[in-house]
């Protein structure tokens, strides 16, 4: 039976009208791609803290008063682990390598050394708060300017983190890239789920996480050229923002 345009839903308007044309898979391909690139920094943090070597240093004290009395070395320039030399002051700990790691340069060793798994849960806290206020916000401003709004917070944090000098500075560049990352990937997920039609949605229940591994799997080589955790998290943040170059050239969801 014939059925009036009034009464369509759109998305049987987009199977009986459009079907899945070269519009769609277009759109697909573009928001796919926002989703395997955007959330590299999921895992970039791995890469950032990774553990470094350590040597002993002294002291000014004990500096002068080794230089004021040759024969007393009280403080001798040795090799440092975590955690059997924990009892040695971090102060007197020094890095081997500095900028390899934001272990080392912040000094997150012995008591310190559980701020760096908290990173993790500071971040997939973001995430969670990003996750819960994306739909609300996808309903009210669309999909589109969901979307961008993300990678607005993405772009502020990902520029954050590697300018941080402080843990507490990079934790908040942490939750802001959570927060940014769960909002474009949900708008995103949602956008292309819309404009494709019923019979090829079931697409959408593995491609965004093909893609997704794929950007997680570019952080290896990645880090493996690029070695000082700050340019690596450069490098991240800007394959990240090629997701949102081409944003003004596409349209609202329907």
């Amino acid at each position: 039976p014939m059925v009036s345009a009034a009464g369509l839903y759109v998305s049987d308007a987009i199977e009986n009208h459009v079907g899945n044309g070269k519009f769609q898979l277009l759109y697909l391909s573009a928001l796919c791609l926002a989703y395997g690139l955007g959330p590299i920094h999921t895992y970039s943090n791995m890469f950032a803290s990774r553990q470094p070597t350590w040597h002993r240093v002294c002291p000014a004290s004990a500096a002068t008063e080794q230089a004021s009395n040759a024969t007393a070395v009280s403080c001798p320039t040795v090799a440092l682990t975590s955690p059997a030399d924990c009892a040695v002051p971090l102060d007197e700990w020094e890095v081997d390598t500095p900028g390899r790691s934001i272990v080392g340069d912040f000094k997150l060793e012995c008591h310190r050394h559980g701020k760096v798994p908290e990173l993790g849960s500071v971040y997939f806290l973001g995430y969670a708060v990003g996750v819960l206020a994306c739909g609300n916000i996808c309903d009210m401003i669309g999909r589109r300017w969901a979307y961008f709004l993300g990678y607005a917070v993405v772009g502020v944090g990902g520029f954050l983190a590697p300018l941080a000098s402080t843990w507490t500075v990079y934790a908040c560049a942490r939750f802001m890239l959570g927060a940014g990352v769960a909002s474009l990937c949900l708008s995103a997920y949602v956008w292309a789920m819309e404009l494709l039609d019923t019979s090829a949605r079931r697409i959408m229940s593995w491609l965004p996480s093909v893609a997704f591994s794929f950007g997680q799997i570019l952080a290896t080589p990645l880090a493996y050229m690029v070695q000082e955790w700050r340019s690596f998290l450069v490098w991240c943040q800007l394959l990240s923002l090629l997701g949102v170059t081409y944003w003004c050239f596409l349209r609202e969801s329907p």
